[in-house]
């Protein structure tokens, strides 16, 4: 298998540590030779000096006998350590004294490697002389190789652990240096020049390196960067020329296309809209023919400054020639949403500008053109939105107009029903009314849901009109808030004048249930008016939970922990899975109202939530019950609760009082 590596640094330490490595081995070969030659210089010495000491010996021993001679020259070499047997042969007698030490059976790589390097050092024989005459004997020496091999051991063991560590010391040092000197540096320009970007290379200069003040590669580096410096000013040049507009600086119509076509990859990716404002500045050419075309042009450059100023940072603004501009928007993501910011666009435009002795009163006319709704390219939504404009000009000065008019219409309406609205809840124009539900087996009620109406004059607005107004536009919170308040007050009065007092469900919109305040405001509220908790039943549709099961769990758990009881509306009409329904841990279930108006010949889904939530111990709610045919199909199948105009439209609070409360009778006291 090929050896790769991920880095330089990883092929830099294998050579490194290869390299080191065969010059350890040399080194520690060159040490075991050196060793080897050293212990037979050592072995031939003191076989020597063991000579000259028994010669010596004999010369100076007063013994007339040779025998005892021998003897004593035998017991004296054999003493040595390094001596495994001695012989002594007498030269007259041709006696021969002889001493052994035990001879280990040993056996090993050590073992043999000494018998092979001292095999012609393992033995020695010399004459004995007690005069210079003739020799008296002949000594026979040999050896002892486990001595040999042991010291032969004890170095090459020594020698390699210090060329270990001086091997792993010197792989890491070198690759230190290396690194510090060679990979780091060429590390740290790569990530320096990833972060070049065609656009500004200006603006990522390649770094100094340390150590690399005045050598071959801050050379480099600065030539590279001088050359970065020249392509910087030239792209700059360039993208000015063919993308800004040359007196206001804003992009051209160019750049603009480009911008575009941006935000629509991104909207795209992202199932988001945006907005293109097309913005003509009325009567500009009587400014430029009666004040001249600096004026004019000083005109323009203030009106920029102030549609820069509205946009900010949460868009484009851009000039297309002459007296128009154009804006991309990312944040007006509805219609109502897109009209507001052209009535605010119209508000700044129309403010006062005083150019030297002048007061001019600027004005404009705004087209809309929104993605993908109006067009799914630059050009297509440029021209529906100049289309647009026009359209707004035919209106009248200070105008602004949706690319479709019936868009335009539905956009007024929307933020004509937003603002009364906001006064109807401010001016508390808004009321309950409470339909009951009604125990199917028995007739009798045994809860009520709020529904909230609108009073405009003597007209009442449907909800159906001002609640998706509210959801866009986010004052549904503060309705919601309003319906809770209502509510609990409500439910405080009932307590005090009635024995029987219904619980009722409250229905709240997805962006309120998820608000992380959304409880705490919740209890507070019902702690503030002494209710028990369990008066109220939050009623949530599946759009609360789909987008985050999770967070719904924990919200539904903390109603739970603190005594409301929470229901899943119109339940089998968005996209909920049972796998949802098993972890949600609600109470109550409600079918819709459009799976029960079919029954009872269409009862294929009607009958499948009975069933399911009688398996799941949940209790079954049935809206819409208007006709008698449907209740009874209900009350086979085991439907708990039900509501309906068979029983009840929705009642006003008195109304409803009158009808289904008992008044509180009166306790005697009993003397």
């Amino acid at each position: 298998m090929k050896l790769r590596f991920s880095s330089l640094t990883l092929k830099q330490t294998f050579l490194v540590s290869i390299t080191v490595f065969c010059f350890a081995v040399a080194l520690l070969f060159i040490e075991f030779i050196s060793v080897v030659h050293t212990e037979k210089r050592h072995l031939k010495q003191q076989g020597e000096t063991l000579i000259h000491t028994l010669e010596q010996s004999a010369k100076a021993s007063s013994l007339n006998d040779n025998t005892l001679l021998a003897q004593q020259l035998l017991k004296q070499s054999f003493d040595l350590p390094w001596i495994q047997s001695v012989s002594i042969e007498l030269r007259e007698t041709g006696r021969i004294f002889s001493a052994n030490k035990p001879l280990d059976a040993e056996t090993g790589i050590w073992h043999d490697l000494a018998q092979w390097l001292f095999q012609n050092q393992q033995h020695s024989t010399r004459l004995l002389y007690r005069d210079n005459s003739q020799p008296f004997a002949r000594l026979n020496l040999h050896y002892d190789l486990k001595k040999i091999s042991q010291t032969l051991q004890r170095h090459f063991t020594r020698t390699f652990i210090f060329s270990l560590i001086g091997t792993l010391v010197l792989t890491v040092l070198l690759t230190c240096v290396f690194h510090l000197f060679l990979t780091k540096p060429m590390l740290i320009l790569s990530q320096a020049i990833d972060k070049i970007t065609p656009d500004t290379p200006k603006d990522n200069l390649l770094p100094r390196i340390p150590f690399h003040n005045n050598n071959e590669l801050s050379r480099v580096l600065t030539k590279f960067n001088q050359i970065l410096i020249q392509f910087d000013m030239a792209q700059l040049k360039l993208r000015k020329m063919a993308t800004k507009d040359p007196l206001t600086s804003l992009p051209n119509r160019v750049l603009l296309l480009e911008t575009i076509n941006l935000s629509i990859q991104r909207s795209s990716q992202q199932k988001r809209s945006f907005a293109l404002f097309y913005i003509d500045l009325d009567r500009f050419k009587n400014i430029n023919d009666s004040l001249g075309h600096q004026l004019g042009d000083r005109y323009l450059l203030r009106i920029a400054r102030v549609l820069k100023r509205v946009v900010g940072e949460k868009g484009t603004v851009a000039r297309l020639g002459g007296d128009e501009f154009a804006i991309i928007a990312n944040d007006p993501q509805t219609l109502p949403q897109a009209g507001e910011f052209a009535q605010t666009l119209i508000k700044e435009i129309k403010k006062p500008l005083f150019l030297n002795e002048h007061k001019l009163h600027p004005n404009a006319s705004v087209g809309i053109a929104l993605y993908p709704d109006d067009g799914h390219n630059a050009d297509d939504l440029i021209r529906h939105a100049e289309i647009a404009m026009y359209s707004a000009k035919k209106q009248g000065l200070g105008n602004w107009a949706f690319f479709n008019k019936k868009m335009t219409e539905k956009a007024i309406a929307h933020l004509r029903i937003e603002a009364n609205l906001y006064n109807a809840i401010r001016n508390d124009n808004l009321s309950l009314f409470f339909q009951p539900k009604i125990e199917l087996a028995t007739g009798k009620m045994k809860g009520a849901e709020a529904l909230i109406r609108w009073h405009q004059g003597d007209k009442v607005i449907s909800p159906g009109e001002f609640i998706p107004v509210a959801e866009e536009s986010g004052l549904i919170v503060t309705l919601g808030k309003w319906v809770i308040n209502k509510t609990c007050e409500t439910l405080r009065k009932w307590c005090d004048e009635f024995n029987q007092v219904p619980s009722i469900a409250i229905n709240i919109a997805a962006k309120h249930f998820i608000d992380p305040k959304f409880v705490e405001q919740l209890k507070s509220c019902v702690s503030s008016f002494h209710l028990d908790p369990s008066l109220i039943e939050i009623e949530i549709t599946e759009s609360s939970f789909i987008h985050d099961i999770q967070l719904a769990i924990a919200v539904i758990e903390q109603l739970r922990k603190s005594g409301f009881k929470v229901s899943i509306d119109d339940f089998g009409t968005g996209y909920s899975s049972l796998s949802y329904l098993k972890v949600l841990p609600i109470n109550t279930l409600k079918i819709d109202r459009a799976f029960v108006e079919g029954l009872p010949e269409n009862d294929a889904i009607a009958s499948t939530i009975v069933m399911l939530g009688q398996q799941m111990d949940l209790e079954i709610v049935a809206e819409g019950i208007d006709e008698a045919k449907q209740l009874k199909w209900l009350q086979a199948h085991g439907c708990a609760l039900g509501q309906g105009y068979l029983f009840s439209r929705p009642l006003p609070q008195e109304e409803f009082e009158n009808q289904y409360l008992e008044p509180e009778q009166t306790v005697l006291e009993i003397e």
